[in-house]
């Protein structure tokens, strides 16, 4: 009959080798419309908020690990500090302790349609990103092999205590991007299989904009930045890519704002936690995951790294305040400029 619902029944794959992570601020009732689809693996739930203001409920039936700020400084101890705060940037420590091959990661106010209603939006859209080519990855709907480029998901110093929140996906799509080019990785993206409900509250757009509107003026250095970075031959995995990348984020980008060299930092510590917690795995990788590396490495030559230096300082508060006399002229659409991709790591 014309529009009437089909019987889905999922098969679940990879069903012991993925996590999903989840970053929240709030209760998990969107895992009810979900429970087909992921009661059967394991989430591994980061909370983000004020521990004082709220305790999150998950719907009963998951199998879940939830974490919030006390343990994140009781596993991670001084290195908790390149965790973010009241951030969905947050979500990169699940990916930390995790000990799954993959990882799939979605937001909690991402995917609140029924995916049985007739009104839900399928695409079949997957596009594969040239070598060399930057792209707008989102964390709402992203899946990637952690064993191969796990650290370098790194989602940075966002929300609280920082002068940018929101670009977290941004920054690590950048930081990825230019690593899987260099080791010969392969990355695609798609449109979202169905509608995003956002949780944000749409009539008070200044919220956004207020988390946001540096990285507006940021992205317009930023993002020549990583076009330009090519690593060095040196940089045989993805740890030493990630070390060397910081290095080039301190020297180019700390002329910007102060905010970059505490970024870069947080760089390091962050592939300083990751080795410390993931030290016994990689050991047992060993060979296997240099075997990869060369089995998945591009066959174009790799260029010593040469950036050129910008001196030219730009007043971006002034930028700032010239933008927001016009701002409301701007579409909506602006702020939101990421949109929800699927990572697929995989041979070219």
């Amino acid at each position: 009959m014309a529009g009437a619902l089909v019987d889905v029944k999922p098969t679940f794959i990879l069903k012991d080798e993925l996590d999903i992570v989840i970053p929240t601020i709030r209760n998990l009732d969107f895992l009810e419309t979900w429970r087909l689809y992921f009661e059967p693996y394991h989430l591994i739930i980061v909370q983000g908020g004020d521990l004082s203001s709220r305790t999150i409920k998950v719907p009963d039936g998951f199998d879940y690990e939830l974490f919030n700020r006390n343990n994140i400084n009781r596993i991670l101890g001084s290195k908790a500090s390149c965790i973010s705060f009241m951030d969905s940037a947050c979500r990169c420590f699940g990916y930390l302790v995790s000990k799954k091959k993959y990882i799939f990661t979605i937001d909690s106010d991402g995917f609140l349609a029924n995916p049985l209603e007739r009104n839900t939006r399928f695409v079949d859209l997957v596009l594969t990103i040239p070598r060399v080519t930057l792209f707008p990855m989102c964390g709402m709907n992203l899946a990637f092999n952690r064993e191969l480029i796990g650290s370098a998901m790194y989602f940075g110093l966002m929300g609280v205590g920082e002068p940018i929140g929101r670009y977290g996906d941004m920054w690590a799509g950048w930081c990825m991007k230019v690593i899987c080019d260099h080791l010969g990785y392969g990355v695609k993206t798609g449109l979202p299989y169905i509608w995003h409900s956002k949780a944000s509250d749409p009539i008070i757009p200044l919220v956004n904009l207020r988390e946001e509107y540096y990285g507006i003026f940021w992205q317009e250095e930023v993002i020549p930045f990583f076009q330009s970075a090519v690593l060095t031959k040196a940089c045989t995995t993805v740890q030493k890519c990630y070390i060397k990348l910081s290095k080039q984020v301190k020297a180019e980008l700390g002329r910007i704002d102060p905010y970059f060299l505490k970024l870069a930092d947080a760089m390091v510590t962050w592939v300083e936690a990751w080795d410390e917690l993931n030290g016994k795995m990689l050991k047992v990788l060993g060979n296997r995951a240099h075997g990869n590396l060369l089995h998945w490495r591009a066959s174009s030559a790799i260029a010593e790294l040469e950036i050129a230096s910008k001196n030219q300082a730009v007043d971006y508060p002034q930028k700032i305040r010239d933008l927001t006399k016009q701002y409301w002229a701007v579409p909506v659409a602006v702020i939101g400029i990421s949109v929800v991709g699927f990572l697929y790591l995989g041979k070219k």
